[in-house]
């Protein structure tokens, strides 16, 4: 569990500096609300971080129940496990993207792909980071 806390708050800290560094190109001098990076860094990552602690947290967990269950029957369940949570964690950011999705019904085809590719490459990054982290240290 303490693994899939700090992936959580390490997700939610990339996704937040690589998308304030990106909306923070785009902005004007003339425009009306201008936050700075520090601001908009910070809140981006308190909201990533609670969402991925209600939601991502308990779907990881079920998803390493549904990697257990599979890997019972693999003998080198390790390993295998490693290269498996990988796809089932970006099926899971596929899914609650499109669930995500049912809530916003007014939305472009291309934001739409957006936000799934968001969810995809969260759920991604989420699994190295718990990967990187099992494999560097002892945790369970």
């Amino acid at each position: 569990m303490v693994t899939k806390l700090i992936s959580a708050i390490l997700t939610a800290l990339s996704f937040s500096a690589v998308y304030t560094f990106m909306d923070g190109r785009e902005r004007t001098v003339e425009s009306v609300f201008l936050y700075d990076f520090t601001y908009s860094f910070y809140m981006g990552s308190m909201v990533l971080f609670f969402f991925l602690a209600c939601i991502g947290i308990p779907l990881s967990v079920l998803a390493d129940y549904l990697i257990a269950r599979i890997g019972l029957r693999i003998k080198r369940q390790r390993k295998r496990n490693s290269l498996m949570s990988l796809p089932i964690y970006t099926l899971i950011g596929v899914l609650f993207g499109l669930i995500f999705l049912t809530f916003q019904p007014r939305v472009t085809i291309s934001i739409a792909s957006q936000n799934i590719l968001f969810f995809v490459s969260t759920g991604a990054v989420f699994a190295i980071y718990q990967w990187l982290l099992r494999s560097l240290f002892s945790f369970k």
